[in-house]
């Protein structure tokens, strides 16, 4: 991870003889209402936090500006990741609409919600490249005759980004590349929306 990305700063909080340290870590190049540049490095960055935190047995508060964009992709991201590590399972529809039930507008822009897809598929394609090559990876390629090379995960993913509900209109619509590593996801099962459909979300 490039270390100029982020800042890592220790502050001491006391009252009285009572004296508390709070890590804090500022991932620098993340403008507001848009992404990181590069996948990797959220991602790298996220597993460093979440390992730190381990050690150290503490609470975590998350913050950006206004607490919602920046703020739930980063939840999101790690809620997605454990359970690609625990589980197998993808479902960032479900993550997202489970965090703005408890904060509105949770993941704030298309960019956000797609970036989440994005280091998914970042993530399990480079767990993919640690394993030998005689692994099965294969580029599936969109032709004009439509998803025929398409596996089911793949049909799943673009499911998943409908609806994450406004009034009962689409708030996110995503037109996926005409090519993607969808091989990578072969021992990647996408889980069923588990949570019903809420137009007040």
């Amino acid at each position: 991870l490039n270390l100029s990305l982020y800042y890592k700063r220790l502050f001491l909080v006391s009252k009285g003889n009572l004296t508390k340290a709070v890590f804090h870590y500022h991932f620098l190049e993340w403008p507001d209402h848009s992404c990181p540049a590069s996948t990797a490095d959220l991602i790298k960055f996220s597993k460093i936090v979440r390992a730190e935190r381990k050690s150290y047995a503490i609470p975590l508060v998350v913050h950006c500006s206004a607490g919602v964009g920046r703020t739930g992709t980063f939840i999101a991201l790690d809620i997605v990741l454990q359970r690609l590590q625990q589980e197998k399972k993808i479902n960032v529809y479900d993550t997202v609409k489970q965090l703005r039930r408890q904060r509105v507008k949770m993941v704030q822009t298309l960019d956000q919600y797609t970036f989440l897809y994005q280091c998914c598929m970042e993530y399990v394609s480079k767990s993919n490249r640690k394993k030998p090559k005689t692994s099965n990876i294969e580029i599936i390629r969109r032709d004009e005759k439509g998803k025929q090379h398409y596996p089911d995960v793949i049909l799943e993913v673009e499911q998943q980004h409908i609806a994450v509900g406004n009034g009962g209109k689409p708030l996110f619509n995503i037109k996926f590349p005409k090519s993607v590593h969808a091989g990578s996801l072969a021992n990647v099962s996408f889980a069923p929306n588990e949570i019903e459909s809420d137009k007040s979300v």
